[in-house]
């Protein structure tokens, strides 16, 4: 019975493997974000942010020249 536990642990792993179908859009909708594809038209630029509890919340900036769909 030993000898069959093993191949049937991975047949199952397979098998649960081959149904996540998840891609970007799917992990970003999941993450309640905005999935955007686009091209890069700006580097990105260092932006300094406000401090808050003395940590700074800097951030970067790029513009993206949007493919597809404008409602955000």
């Amino acid at each position: 019975m030993k000898n069959f536990t093993r191949p049937l642990f991975f047949m199952c792993l397979l098998l649960a493997s081959s149904f996540a179908n998840a891609d970007d859009k799917s992990d970003c909708s999941a993450g309640q974000g905005t999935f955007l594809i686009g091209e890069v038209v700006t580097g990105p630029t260092f932006s300094h942010g406000q401090f808050l509890k003395g940590i700074e919340l800097s951030h970067t900036h790029l513009k993206v020249k949007v493919d597809g769909p404008r409602n955000l």
